[in-house]
Formats: C-alpha cells, sequence, structure tokens
C-alpha cells in the first residue's frame, strides 16, 4: 500500500511540474487594489493591468488574508500571460497589504 502511495504522489507532482511549465508560467510581484467575485477575483495597478486568479488557487487564501478590497497590496505569485487579461495568478507566493 505505501508503495502506491507513493508513487501516485510522485505522478501527481509530475503532472503538477508539466502543466505549469507547458504554460510558460513566470514570477511576478504586483502592486494594485484587490477587486473580488463571488469565483474569481483580481488584483488590478493604477495602469488598470490586471492578474485574475480562481478564488481556490493554491494560496488564494493569503490575498484574501492580507488584502482588503479596494486597498492597495502587494503579490508575488507564479502566473501566465493572457492577452484578455494581463496576466492569470496560478500560484500566490505571498501577499502583504501596503
Amino acid at each position: 500500500m505505501g508503495k502506491i502511495v507513493v508513487i501516485l504522489s510522485l505522478f501527481l507532482l509530475m503532472a503538477i511540474s508539466v502543466a505549469y511549465s507547458d504554460e510558460n508560467t513566470k514570477k511576478i510581484s504586483i502592486t494594485g487594489k484587490l477587486l473580488s467575485g463571488t469565483s474569481d477575483s483580481a488584483i488590478e495597478t493604477a495602469s488598470g493591468k490586471s492578474c485574475g486568479f480562481g478564488n481556490n488557487i493554491p494560496g488564494a487564501r493569503k490575498i484574501f488574508n492580507a488584502c482588503n478590497l479596494d486597498t492597495k497590496c502587494k503579490v508575488s505569485a507564479i502566473v501566465v500571460d493572457d492577452k484578455d487579461f494581463g496576466c492569470i495568478i496560478r500560484k500566490v507566493l505571498s501577499a502583504k497589504k501596503l
């Protein structure tokens, strides 16, 4: 049973790595205001650029705990570029209120 769990864990880690590498992810820091919706939210900069994210992504709770609505904050995250939204946050590394 232990070998099966280890094999499944390794498979899951490989699948996550492939998903991130296939999307041309990059690490960024973005400073802006939190805009929150029911299932999706975003950090919007003063220049109007935004980075959207699903409310259930890894670390989203870090943003909600650190940033109030319409309050300036800084978020470091792994993102993918998106021509419609600017970027999409895949994983939150840190978030702090400014």
